[in-house]
């Protein structure tokens, strides 16, 4: 989907991701972040039930918001804030 991941944390029975503006539907992005998890897992099964929050963050203030949010979770389970290197600074500007 060529998303840019703005902040992500996995753990063990749910994860959160932010991600930037994208023209696609927020349903398509979370079946392809299942679908993505499932396959490194190497699952035959649903790993999510359904239902999952999606907030759309019009204001600079918000977006930081839910980063920390996500990325305060890495911090507690022992990782850096951002542990994969794909994961983007918002104020990137090529972004």
């Amino acid at each position: 989907m060529d998303l840019v991941v703005l902040a992500l944390c996995v753990q063990i029975w749910h994860a959160h991701f932010v991600t930037a503006a994208s023209q696609h539907d927020v349903s398509d992005i979370v079946k392809c972040a299942k679908d993505a998890g499932r396959w490194k897992l190497r699952l035959d099964r649903p790993i999510w039930a359904g239902g999952y929050d999606k907030r759309f963050c019009f204001e600079p203030y918000l977006v930081r918001k839910r980063i920390d949010y996500v990325e305060k979770h890495n911090l507690r389970d022992g990782l850096p804030r951002r542990p994969w290197s794909f994961i983007r600074d918002w104020h990137d500007p090529t972004i």
